[in-house]
């Protein structure tokens, strides 16, 4: 009977001990990211602390502890049960409280807040992140590297440098802002998390990838901008239409005949614009597609059906375009921003 006293106590004091040091550790390291798989101290101290406390069942069973009346039974049974009782609430409060499960309910918690608008449009402000932001380490690293490799193109690319000439130009504004938020982010990149962080989306780097990511749309949007700017309203809208022409009689059965009325009016649409713009070369190469493509073409004599005609007056007018061209600019060559593709070669591409 002195053994078994003595075997239960220590047990206690073992899972009071273990309970204590668990307790603290988790306090003191409560905002440290998840590292290995390592036991938590106190752990094993009170798990041995409980197989003590639960020592009079072996004692039993090994007959070491004799049970020799009903009153003696049923002290053990109730011993047992609680100590059962203790040793699962401690268990139970030991795992609910380990860093992978707490980590597991924020993350459940966030996942709720961010699901009402309201409740996520102020965290996100609070943050200086969208809500729908990247929650893993990982992924936030790989979105700055696909932001990166959008902006470095523009350097890298022949095409994209002639398409969209601002994006490098260091002198612009929106260009070098969103060349130093990717230097920034180059700055704070690292391999892990900082130490203590709960919420990636908290932390000075994903703030910095969000603020990359609206200057390179915002350096992107004032690219295309610009290059909108050198059309005339008439312009862009008699492009948009005759785009929409020409897509519509791509994707959706036509006859010829409307075909070849649609191609009169497109070329007709495309003279007014260039002759709109005053310029000489341009109005001679318009006319002279418009003269040897699309007037033989379109001729009511049937040549447009069978496709003869309008072959050979396209390539009639095209000559004639070119020649157009050639002799309004001095046989000069025409002035384009790639070094040797035309509009035409870069649209095929």
């Amino acid at each position: 009977m002195v053994l078994t006293g003595l075997l239960v106590s220590t047990g206690l004091v073992a899972v009071t001990v273990g309970v204590g040091r668990y307790a603290a550790d988790r306090w003191r390291h409560r905002k440290d990211a998840i590292t290995g798989h390592r036991l938590a101290p106190g752990v094993a101290l009170t798990a041995a602390g409980g197989g003590l406390v639960l020592s009079p069942d072996v004692l039993v069973l090994t007959d070491q502890l004799q049970v020799a009346d009903p009153a003696a039974a049923l002290a053990l049974g109730v011993y047992n049960v609680l100590a059962m009782g203790g040793l699962g609430t401690v268990a139970a409060g030991m795992w609910l409280s380990s860093r992978r499960v707490t980590r597991q309910v924020r993350a459940g918690v966030d996942a709720v807040a961010d699901g009402i608008p309201l409740v996520a449009r102020r965290r996100a402000m609070r943050r200086g992140t969208p809500a729908d932001f990247p929650r893993e380490w990982a992924s936030l690293i790989a979105l700055d590297t696909e932001l990166t490799q959008r902006l470095l193109r523009y350097e890298r690319d022949l095409e994209a440098a002639v398409n969209f000439p601002v994006m490098s130009d260091h002198t612009d504004p929106l260009t070098r802002g969103a060349i130093d938020a990717m230097l920034r982010c180059r700055e704070l990149r690292a391999a892990t998390p900082p130490a203590g962080t709960r919420d990636v989306r908290d932390t000075d780097y994903a703030r910095a990838v969000a603020d990359f990511q609206v200057a390179l749309e915002a350096a992107e949007a004032n690219a295309e901008r610009l290059v909108a700017s050198t059309f005339t309203e008439d312009e862009r809208r008699t492009l948009e239409e005759v785009t929409a022409t020409l897509e519509f009689m791509r994707a959706n059965s036509t006859t010829p005949g409307e075909r070849a009325a649609a191609y009169d009016e497109v070329s007709a649409r495309l003279t007014q614009v260039m002759q709109a713009r005053g310029t000489s070369a341009g109005g001679a190469a318009t006319g002279g597609v418009a003269t040897g493509g699309v007037a033989t073409g379109s001729a009511e004599t049937g040549g447009v059906a069978t496709g003869g005609v309008a072959a050979e007056g396209a390539t009639g007018g095209a000559a004639a375009g070119e020649t157009a061209v050639a002799q309004g600019q001095g046989q000069a060559a025409v002035a384009r921003p790639h070094p040797f593709l035309d509009v035409t070669d870069r649209a095929r591409r």
